[in-house]
């Protein structure tokens, strides 16, 4: 298990063996044209096809499953002209399920504006700030970065509650729509692609102190 690039040509290429019976993937089309993907190690490239179709950087995640008594399955991939190469995360397994090799689910993942994200443009750069909310039901602000992909939320401490919103003018008095952080509790914004953001807080709590995480 783990990342891998495997390079598809116009012959079946296998892209990883399944030896459990339930096994978690990530397959994501790193090339310029389509990718034909299969449990089956025949699927054509023209004419009836048997397996998935892969367009450029879309991103897949699914289950296979195997007969409990098989020793081992495997997913392929084809193209119909040159070569692409696929980057491939067997991810995990999961627990025990009958039945024979076949692909289960798929979701791409998208942008907010319903453009297909590709890995290599995914988070990696975290950004912290520390927003102490002294006054209670006072407005503080903080503005993430241009590009944040993924934010996450959290007060330091067990016993304040939060409100938030992305607008000025709703928390300090709870005006709808905001949001509410209950005590103890976190905010996670995945799958983001902003231009810029600022988050506005404010909590009955004076000195309440807000954690906040902006990835880039």
């Amino acid at each position: 298990m783990g990342g891998k690039i495997v390079t598809v040509g116009t012959s079946p290429t296998i892209l990883f063996d399944v030896n459990l019976t339930r096994q978690a993937f990530m397959i994501q089309n790193q090339g310029a044209i389509s990718v034909y993907v299969s449990d089956n190690p025949n699927l054509a490239v023209s004419g009836v096809n048997t397996g998935r179709i892969l367009g450029p950087n879309e991103i897949e995640v699914g289950t296979v499953f195997i007969d409990p008594k098989a020793v081992v399955g495997r997913m392929y991939a084809v193209v119909a002209a040159g070569t692409c190469d696929l980057y491939i995360d067997d991810l995990y397994a999961i627990s025990r399920y009958g039945g024979n090799l076949s692909l289960s689910g798929n979701m791409y993942l998208k942008d907010t504006a319903g453009v297909t994200i590709n890995p290599a443009e995914m988070a990696t750069t975290p950004v912290q700030y520390i927003t102490t909310l002294a006054v209670a039901n006072t407005e503080y602000s903080q503005a993430l970065p241009a590009g944040t992909k993924k934010f996450t939320v959290q007060c330091r401490d067990s016993t304040s509650v939060i409100r938030w919103a992305t607008v000025t003018g709703k928390v300090a008095t709870p005006t709808d729509p905001y949001g509410t952080l209950k005590a103890d509790r976190g905010m996670s914004e995945d799958a983001l692609k902003l231009a810029a953001i600022t988050l506005f807080l404010a909590s009955a709590t004076a000195g309440a102190v807000v954690e906040i995480t902006a990835w880039s």
